[in-house]
């Protein structure tokens, strides 16, 4: 540099920015102190950068040292290229402090929230450095990492010309608009297509946000511009047979457009959208809506930015339906008992209004529109007479009464065929009466227009359990009273309801019966009421898949089980469920991985995970009877009381049948390796049982030849890999009111057991293991120990490290004038 020496000088300075900048200055490289003050006379003629001293206090030292790091990228491409457009320095200052793990002040959706921007256009705004970053780094994951950006700082060319230099030998023939084009893609899709090129594998990026989401079809001409080197975003998601026009600017061959087509478990396709000479075309998706879930389109503009901005385009599409609603029923009936009721002559007429109706109250799950009714009708005499329906909202009182009265319709003609049940229609579809969740209303109707012997019979039954909206209300004397609770119309209430586009969160689960160890009962759980007709799944082991039938557990409607599957083979398996909302448009999945072996008694055998990290040894004749054993990874959420004393591993097993209880211990072991422990933890590691809620250590003898930690078990159940940490501290809030010494667990016990104590203040602490002759054999503790609860493991060994016999120990706890002692056993 201009001062002959390797020093970088660092100024902390308190930064004031033009107000024309959006957001603060966390930093900046100045090029004028690389010149002497003869031409610059405020130079410092030294490589030198800035830093804004008030983020240290506001965000941290990261924030800094990423800050620095950018910084650092500008003086670098400076020494190399004074002439980079600033789009590209920008991009790859960025990248600089991605590339040193320091955290993105310009998060990338800022970008994938608005992306209709000219890649190579700058004003400054967080969304500049978002969408130049992405840029760089999707270059760096396709065209050779470091290399090539080191390519990019050295070649003193500008802009897309210095990127195209450099790319020619790694990708020959390879074009920055061919880039372009699967980066519009990627932005998209991420990682989530099949082909590597449509994603990030550096980087986990959040969901693009389109430009427009269509849901129902068709869609009308829309008339809309994309600015040059930026894309639009469109996606249809509802309908079928969908049919896709494009018509794009005459006479410019740089305007293009892509598809991608996304189905259920299975990888997108990404296709050229077919335009002719004058950039007009057609793209037609037969199978949208039934195999094809969802349609991306992505149309571009591929002008040089230097002498276009934007171009117009139109699209529509076409095709029929979509899932922008969907009809709920409600009824309040069984459809098993009934009573008839005789509607005859009304009563007479009050301020227009007959005095005798009655009504049935309804409760929304969800909002909607009432778009009509259903009563139920057993014959009708004479002319029967025309019914009027009304609707009214709810008087928020204890006793639920209609209140205000927001419509009504006739029918005027009422069927009824004698001795069956007739459902009359009432169309409300017109008047748009909205309907809350949770919130009653009421549908209310009277016999209208009647003469001498015209009489309809109208449906009611008897609930199985009577509620308060299991009620049938009568309006006399020009109020609402009970007419008798218990009962209800035979009737429906049908409420339009939006579409639910959000993707089910499922859990796949089982159970395995504890006696017929072949029978399973298959779950699929959703976190709210799934469409029942949506929920499928399969069983897939070896080469045989089966598929699954669910029925609703409940009236929940989001629980499932297929309670008929049996087991017929063994080895490694998947078990799959997918669904959709109640009235959702998406659909979602959840797979669970495990592993079935079949162990007959005389023989024996040995339980494997899918990960081969666990196994369990069962001798000859420790089962009864031939039987299935599953084993599948544990639950990450079980709870534990233990946590200030272990330190969970991500090595964790369930084994079933559940409870299932060996005729004598079993050896289960654990294989770890550098990416489960820290190796200076060896010594540590513990296997312990859930049970009770709580993680119970249950000791292990550890082989670090193999990496191995083997210990005995007597039964099924769910085990996991521990490392056992001691506290020296422990806050007021942690440590127990009184002493307390626990027996020891497992007890009996080999090779291992685990003795748990609480202190509620400091002490000098002793733990020692004495034999029945009063000897102390091994001291476990001796040292002063601050308050709180500790579990110590116990070897079986005396204070030299040689095992002991088998038998009876005592072991003793003194702190202070508090001394406790208890018994053990170890069998060998």
């Amino acid at each position: 540099g201009i001062d002959n020496d390797s020093r970088i000088t660092i100024l902390f300075l308190a930064i004031e920015g033009p107000a024309s900048l959006v957001g603060d200055i966390a930093g900046y490289f100045w090029s004028g102190n690389q010149f002497p003050r003869s031409q610059i006379p405020r130079s410092n003629e030294r490589e030198m950068l800035y830093m804004d001293i008030t983020r240290l206090s506001r965000f941290g030292v990261e924030d800094v040292a990423g800050t620095l790091a950018h910084e650092f990228q500008h003086l670098i491409h400076w020494n190399y290229d004074r002439s980079e457009e600033v789009w590209i320095n920008e991009g790859l200052a960025e990248y600089a402090t991605f590339r040193n793990g320091f955290r993105l002040t310009n998060s990338p959706s800022l970008f994938l929230d608005s992306p209709d921007f000219t890649l190579m256009s700058w004003s400054r705004h967080p969304r500049d450095y978002a969408r130049a970053f992405l840029w760089i780094a999707y270059l760096a994951d396709h065209y050779g990492g470091d290399s090539l950006l080191r390519s990019i700082v050295a070649n003193p060319n500008p802009g897309i010309s210095a990127l195209q230099m450099v790319l020619a030998p790694r990708a020959p023939g390879v074009t920055v608009a061919d880039i372009f084009r699967n980066w519009v893609v990627a932005n998209y899709l991420d990682a989530g297509a099949g082909d590597v090129l449509f994603g990030y594998p550096s980087l986990d990026l959040a969901a693009l946000r389109p430009t427009e989401t269509f849901a129902f079809l068709p869609v009308g001409s829309r008339n809309t511009a994309v600015n040059t080197y930026a894309a639009d975003y469109y996606v249809f998601e509802g309908g079928e047979n969908l049919l896709i026009n494009l018509d794009g600017p005459n006479n410019q061959p740089d305007f293009e457009a892509r598809i991608i087509k996304l189905r259920a478990n299975a990888n997108p396709e990404v296709l050229d959208f077919p335009l002719d000479a004058n950039n007009d075309g057609g793209l037609s998706v037969p199978d949208f809506g039934v195999g094809i879930d969802r349609v991306v389109l992505i149309p571009y503009y591929l002008q040089n930015p230097n002498s276009a901005s934007s171009t117009e385009y139109q699209f529509s599409a076409d095709g029929s339906g979509g899932p922008m609603a969907f009809n709920d029923t409600l009824q309040y009936h069984d459809q098993e008992s009934r009573t008839i009721i005789t509607l005859g002559m009304p009563s007479p007429l009050l301020n227009n209004e007959h005095l005798d109706s009655f009504a049935v109250r309804f409760t929304p799950s969800s909002n909607g529109i009432l778009m009509g009714a259903e009563f139920g009708v057993w014959d009708r005499a004479g002319a029967g007479g025309s019914v009027r329906f009304y609707v009214y909202d709810d008087d928020g009182s204890e006793n639920h009464y209609p209140a205000n009265k927001l419509d009504s319709v006739d029918v005027a003609s009422v069927s009824g065929a004698p001795g069956t049940i007739t459902f009359n229609q009432v169309d409300f579809s017109a008047r748009n009466i909205q309907v809350r969740k949770g919130e009653e209303f009421h549908l209310a109707w009277v016999l209208m227009n009647a003469g001498i012997g015209d009489t309809v019979f109208a449906v009611l039954d008897t609930a199985k359990v009577a509620t308060e909206r299991s009620a049938v209300l009568v309006r006399e004397r020009n109020r609402w009273a009970h007419f008798t609770a218990g009962l209800n119309f035979f009737m429906r209430a049908i409420i339009s309801v939006p579409a639910d586009p959000t993707v089910p969160r499922l859990t796949a689960g089982l159970l395995q019966n504890p006696v017929f160890s072949q029978a399973l009962d298959i779950f699929a759980i959703g976190e709210k009421p799934l469409s029942s007709a949506s929920v499928e799944g399969k069983f897939i082991i070896g080469n045989s898949t089966k598929t699954l039938r669910f029925r609703a557990v409940g009236d929940s409607g989001s629980v499932f089980v297929d309670d008929s599957f049996r087991l017929s083979s063994a080895g490694a398996a998947k078990l799959i469920v997918s669904a959709r909302h109640e009235f959702g448009v998406a659909v979602g999945s959840d797979t669970l991985e495990l592993n079935v072996d079949f162990i007959e008694p005389q023989k024996g055998g040995q339980l494997f995970s899918l990960d081969k990290n666990v196994s369990v040894i069962l001798p000859p004749k420790v089962i009864a009877k031939p039987t299935y054993f599953i084993t599948i990874p544990a639950q990450d959420d079980l709870e534990t009381n233990v946590t200030n004393t272990l330190i969970p591993t991500a090595l964790g097993y369930t084994f079933g049948p559940a409870d299932l209880t060996f005729a004598k211990m079993v050896e289960l072991s654990i294989h770890y390796n550098n990416d489960d422990i820290a190796m200076q933890s060896e010594n540590d590691l513990t296997i312990c049982q859930f049970e009770n809620g709580e993680w119970l250590p249950m000791g292990g003898e550890l082989y670090r030849s193999n990496k191995t930690i083997t210990t005995l078990i007597g039964r099924t159940g769910t085990y996991r890999l521990f490392v056992k940490q001691f506290l020296p501290e422990s806050s007021d809030e942690a440590a127990p009111l009184t002493f307390f010494l626990n027996q020891n667990y497992p007890n009996p016990f080999n090779p291992n057991t685990s003795i748990k104590f609480g202190l509620p203040k400091f002490h000098h602490v002793t733990l020692r293991i004495i034999n029945l002759k009063g000897q102390t054999i091994s001291s476990l503790i001796d040292q002063d120990m601050p308050a709180g609860e500790y579990v110590f493991d116990w070897d079986g060994t005396d204070d030299k490290k040689v095992p002991v016999a088998s038998g009876v120990y005592l072991y003793q706890l003194q702190a202070g004038n508090y001394v406790n002692t208890r018994k053990l056993l170890l069998v060998k």
